[in-house]
């Protein structure tokens, strides 16, 4: 967002927030360090209805949620951790939710003819 006054740019994110979920049909997911949530978005408080990933490395039991968000839905907690069959360094990543509330993150499928 450079080039973009700081004020101007919550406003922004939220707009192409909105040009996505409306072209597309689905809810995007925010994925965003907890300083970006302060530094960048704000905390506003329209950036609270979608699900939000969070970028924070720590080995704390679970991430700082920034505002306006009372819960995360991913969690980033390492970004070069190991995985078995993988060579180089991949992120770690966890979801809070079950197989059901992951299935319902999934965009819509097109209806069969």
């Amino acid at each position: 967002m450079d080039g973009h006054p700081p004020g101007d740019r919550a406003g922004l994110a939220i707009e192409w927030l909105e040009t996505v979920e409306s072209r597309l049909g689905a809810t995007p997911i925010v994925y965003l360090s907890p300083s970006f949530a302060n530094e960048i978005l704000l905390n506003l408080p329209r950036s609270a209805r979608y699900p939000v990933w969070l970028a924070h490395y720590t080995n704390a039991a679970a991430p700082h949620v920034a505002k306006p968000w009372d819960t995360w839905t991913f969690w980033q907690y390492n970004g070069s951790g190991t995985a078995p069959g993988i060579t180089v360094p991949v992120d770690l990543d966890r979801f809070n939710g079950s197989l059901d509330d992951l299935k319902a993150l999934s965009a819509p499928q097109p209806a069969q003819q």
